[in-house]
């Protein structure tokens, strides 16, 4: 019976609803309130010993007891939207990479037990998408959406090398574990 009557709707030429066309540019969705008033994560990262995470926000990063979720310290004062955190191997340091889109990028190293920040690595001319160590903890690689890798000496904040001639933003990085 449903073939039947979709047979004979087509066989009739198919016409649809009456009326005006809707407007295919626009999106009907129904506005739904958030759920709470606190800004949405925008990066995780465990502590290798796993009792410890950092939850990054726009400007700021908790540093959590991952058991109980209980926040142990807050980091504030961050630039823009924080894309990457990251703990040191040994879970001493927490890297967080930030910045503000156009203007430039900044990693920060960080001491967990102090909260206050070691270093500070800037060099991008945009926001930056990705911080991360080296194994042994000499050497910083971060990425940018201004197309650009830049290797940094933890140590003392110096420049190795960059990294350029990438087509786009470079969105992550990583050291190979040797």
């Amino acid at each position: 019976a449903e073939i039947a009557l979709l047979k004979g709707w087509i066989d009739g030429g198919a016409k649809g609803p009456a009326g005006a066309e809707p407007d295919l540019t626009r999106l009907l969705v129904p506005h739904l309130k958030p759920a709470a008033s606190e800004k949405p994560i925008t990066a995780v990262a465990w502590a290798p010993s796993g009792t410890l995470m950092a939850v990054a926000r726009y400007g700021k990063i908790e540093l959590r007891n991952a058991d109980t979720q209980k926040v142990i310290r807050r980091l504030s004062d961050l630039p823009g939207k924080i894309n990457a955190v990251e703990f040191s191997t040994d879970g001493k340091q927490l890297l967080s990479a930030s910045g503000i889109a156009g203007l430039y990028g900044v990693a920060t190293l960080w001491d967990i037990q102090t909260g206050k920040p070691l270093r500070q690595f800037k060099g991008h001319r945009d926001t930056m998408y990705a911080a991360t160590l080296s194994p042994d903890g000499k050497t910083l690689a971060t990425s940018s959406y201004d197309h650009q890798i830049i290797l940094w000496e933890t140590a003392s904040g110096e420049q190795l090398r960059k990294l350029t001639g990438h087509n786009g933003a470079v969105y992550d990085v990583a050291f190979h574990p040797g």
